[in-house]
């Protein structure tokens, strides 16, 4: 399960991390865009070569909103907390991460 996390591209072993992934059953990922993560499973040549005939793992991609289509609060690290309001409806059946 990953949400709002690119496993594949944040850690520094990024074949270890897809045979691992490859491995797994299933896998849950909800992000607004497609990630490395999400994708780990089709061959982009040199940037990811792999065999999806030889990848067990079921992925189901779960879209969600981004900050700009919903209301809500962000704080940063000088301790501001600042209000913000929807900007976009959300495209599709994407819903946010409390729903």
């Amino acid at each position: 399960f990953c949400q709002g996390f690119n496993p594949v591209a944040s850690f520094p072993n990024k074949n270890k991390v897809v045979a691992s992934l490859s491995k797994l059953k299933f896998l849950v990922t909800i992000d607004p865009l497609n990630t490395e993560t999400s994708n780990f499973w089709q061959n982009h040549g040199e940037f990811n070569e792999v065999d999806p005939s030889q990848i067990q793992t079921e992925v189901f991609r779960l879209p969600s909103t981004c900050f700009a289509e919903e209301n809500g609060s962000i704080v940063n690290s000088g301790r501001w907390l600042q209000w913000h309001w929807k900007g976009a409806d959300a495209p599709g059946e994407a819903l946010n991460d409390g729903e």
